[in-house]
């Protein structure tokens, strides 16, 4: 079973609503979740816990990493502004 780090949450018990979009992580593309605050939140997230980077078009986004068991990454990503978020 495929566990998050530190969540000790199945991932596959934890549904995000979203899109799968290509992005930049890191210099390369990489398939990501573009989805809403409130849906990563969902997943344990706080404010802090964020990256700064952009989509392809440019848009800016707040990038949230997790790791599963494995260190496979996983990226949601929200083009919603940092001062609109709430813990």
């Amino acid at each position: 079973m495929k566990l998050f780090h530190d969540w000790g949450k199945p991932l596959n018990d934890v549904p995000i609503k979203g899109t799968r979009i290509m992005a930049n992580v890191w210099g390369g593309q990489t398939e990501v979740t573009l989805t809403t605050w409130s849906e990563i939140r969902r997943l344990g997230f706080q404010r802090r816990e964020r990256a700064f980077g952009t989509l392809n078009d440019g848009t800016p986004a707040l990038y949230f990493q997790a790791y599963e068991e494995d260190n496979t990454n996983h990226w949601f990503l929200t083009t919603e502004k940092l001062e609109e978020l709430e813990d």
